[in-house]
């Protein structure tokens, strides 16, 4: 009797475990299969699973993203895995309020951002604390992959110098903001210089010298003066524009050398920038490259302004060193390739010149975030730590003007 009655209990506990395991499902296939039960009490089996899962579901390489809304009629999902070109539709789940998105096949270190479309009105994810403004398109929802390792400047205080100078635009064209940074020690240069378009965003979001002066105490990058040049018409000066090329030859390089103590070959000359800064890069590295022998691109507009054979072909042997990155989630246009195809067809035409070329292809989208992740292989291989010739004398050096720090 006693072992009938143990093994009457044994199947009531495990039959009570069957239905709870049926009630709160673990998976993401549980969770659909338990809501398509006739009479399943979906709201409570949504609530429950809500609560345990904030943000965007993930599992392995399939990304659910989420939204529960009684009201709305449509809910869309953009972001970078769409190029921010077009929306994806979301499907309610089992006509209730609840929307769903599945995307699979993301890489595990991948970070991506996004947004909703309700009803025609972009909002950020409700359910998702991790937010960003990146400088771009506005505040955006963040996904962050398992594997996803960020880049964090330093919060301490920059050893070395930032100083702002208001350049005069030559003819009459208004006042350039550059600020320039310079390490700790200023009388042991002359240092290489690497000049920074969009220098606010690279200073302040991406925390370039930051990260500069985080890899000079490692031993990885060598010291070098940080020249931030920032724009007064973007997109028109960085489309390859013919006054802003003379400037920065002619105006800004020169009164950098008159007043630093930069290293004055242009093989210990960067230049820089993302996007169409990326652009402007490459256009002043291939076409001036006795003053910029160092050219980095970060998800350069190359597909909205596509580089002509010849100009790959003849000037880039020349440089001393060739960076380009792209995301595997960069932008895209339905009338244009996407950034990532504009980008390896580049790529491609270079690799068999001999330039000291570094390519990649990183696992994010187009923002500040993602341009700044790839800062210290970037920085790392333009002015590596290791000798690559020898140094130039101070002959002729003017000393850097004693003014007052700026904040960083």
């Amino acid at each position: 009797m006693r072992v009938a009655t143990c093994l009457l209990l044994l199947s009531l506990v495990l039959v009570f475990l069957a239905l709870r395991g049926r009630a709160a499902p673990t998976g993401w296939e549980d969770f659909l299969s338990g809501c398509s039960r006739p009479g399943a009490r979906n709201d409570s089996r949504i609530r429950a699973f809500l609560k345990r899962h904030p943000g965007p579901l993930v599992e392995g390489d399939r990304v659910i993203f989420l939204y529960q809304d009684r009201k709305a009629r449509q809910v869309e999902v953009g972001g970078d895995f769409t190029g921010w070109t077009r929306w994806e539709p979301a499907r309610r789940l089992a006509q209730g309020s609840l929307f769903y998105l599945e995307l699979p096949g993301v890489p595990p270190e991948a970070r991506l951002e996004y947004r909703f479309r309700v009803d025609g009105r972009e909002v950020v994810d409700p359910r998702n604390p991790l937010r960003v403004d990146n400088g771009v398109g506005g505040e955006n929802s963040v996904l962050a992959m398992p594997g996803y390792v960020p880049v964090l400047p330093p919060e301490t205080p920059l050893r070395g110098r930032l100083q702002a100078h208001d350049l005069p635009v030559p003819d009459g064209g208004g006042i350039r903001r550059v600020v320039v940074y310079t390490p700790a020690g200023g009388s042991e240069g002359p240092w290489p210089s690497l000049y920074i378009h969009d220098g606010t965003e690279y200073r302040q979001r991406a925390g370039l010298a930051r990260v500069a002066e985080e890899l000079f105490s490692q031993g990885r990058m060598q010291p070098a003066v940080l020249v931030f040049v920032d724009p007064l018409d973007r997109f028109r000066e960085y489309d390859r524009n013919p006054g802003f090329t003379r400037e920065m030859v002619e105006s800004i390089v020169p009164f950098v050398d008159e007043n630093y103590p930069t290293r004055r070959a242009s093989a210990w000359r960067g230049v820089m920038g993302a996007s169409m800064g990326g652009l402007i890069s490459w256009h002043l590295g291939v076409t001036h490259p006795e003053v910029f022998g160092r050219v980095a691109s970060q998800s350069g507009a190359f597909a909205h302004r596509p580089v002509h054979g010849s100009e790959a072909t003849s000037a880039s042997p020349r440089l001393r060193k060739l960076y380009l990155d792209v995301g595997l989630f960069d932008l895209s246009h339905p009338q244009e390739p996407s950034f990532l195809q504009a980008s390896r067809e580049l790529a491609g035409a270079l690799h068999e010149q001999g330039l000291d070329l570094l390519y990649r292809e990183f696992p994010g989208g187009h923002s500040w975030t993602a341009w700044r992740d790839q800062l210290p292989i970037l920085l790392e291989f333009l002015f590596p730590a290791r000798r690559e010739g020898s140094r130039q004398g101070l002959e002729g050096q003017a000393p850097i003007p004693q003014t007052d720090f700026m904040k960083d």
